[in-house]
């Protein structure tokens, strides 16, 4: 109880300090421009913001989101939706708690309820951030089929959203579909990241699912120049040599992912065909790439 009450006293100390810097602000912009509509407009929201009834609201709701941070940690998601919950009543508008609750139903293995919470987020923005984290959230435990209607819903609420495109694009490509929409999809995320690891590597990935393997190669080599410690695109890499002939840059590249990954499964599974048709090929007396 009173390590409770001593945090609730430093956000409160904390919320006042924050309090007095804006009212300041405030005024010395209200002396500046005093008549300019802009300003007025802007001096609404602060007085809105600095009132006492929603400063206690913001620090119930930051007590609740710690606790439900803890609860998540211990992996007690029962515990982190209850908390999460509660924060979202004091403070609905509080994109924290919706991703705390979210997460921790899809974790529970409930995921139409974590859908109906995203419908019931306050924004159409916020919405679009959270279905992106469901869908990720759905690769990362194998739905793949769920997270393909879940990005849909992103882009439906932000379509200019650059992870959400390359991430989408990037499924399509694993799963081998749709490769010309992929394609677009991570183009228009490199627009606005042209140098991204992640996005050069997706859309070599793309062209190494079409089989042009000479035009994913630079662009994998160039994501795995500036992401060197990424077990995935070192595979990737290591996979386009492997089609290209080039057994034994391809074989550095996946002991590489493995070295990284140790359990990283497509990359053993892999190093073990590479090294089985290695030794078919010698028996044989065929030439083998290097």
């Amino acid at each position: 109880m009173d390590r409770r009450a001593g945090t609730e006293r430093r956000h409160l100390f904390s919320y006042i300090v924050c309090g007095v810097l804006i009212v300041g602000l405030a005024v010395a912009t209200w002396f500046v421009r005093p008549w300019e509509e802009q300003s007025r407009q802007w001096l609404q929201e602060v007085s809105r913001f600095i009132r006492p009834k929603a400063f206690s609201g913001r620090l119930r709701a930051t007590r609740y989101l710690n606790e439900a941070l803890t609860a998540l940690r211990q992996g007690n998601y029962v515990e982190a939706e209850s908390k999460a919950r509660a924060a979202l009543k004091v403070s609905a508008d509080t994109p924290g708690g919706w991703e705390i609750l979210v997460l921790s139903l899809s974790q529970q293995g409930r995921w139409d309820d974590a859908e109906k919470a995203i419908q019931e987020a306050p924004s159409q923005a916020l919405q679009g951030s959270l279905y992106a984290a469901l869908a990720d959230l759905a690769v990362f435990n194998g739905r793949t089929d769920q997270a393909v209607r879940y990005y849909e819903e992103a882009l439906h609420r932000d379509p200019e959203n650059h992870v959400v495109l390359n991430n989408y694009g990037y499924l399509l490509a694993d799963r081998g579909e749709r490769l010309e929409e992929a394609e677009k999809m991570i183009r228009k995320a490199l627009q606005k990241r042209p140098r991204e690891p992640a996005y050069l590597d997706s859309l070599g990935w793309v062209y190494y699912q079409k089989g042009q393997y000479k035009e994913a190669l630079p662009l994998i080599e160039q994501a795995v120049k500036s992401d060197p410690h990424n077990a995935e695109v070192r595979y990737h890499l290591g996979m386009v040599y492997y089609r290209l002939g080039q057994w034994d840059k391809a074989r550095a590249e996946l002991d590489s992912a493995l070295r990284l990954q140790p359990g990283y499964e497509p990359a053993r599974k892999a190093l073990d065909e590479i090294i089985y048709e290695k030794k078919r090929r010698e028996m044989s007396g065929a030439r083998v790439g290097a």
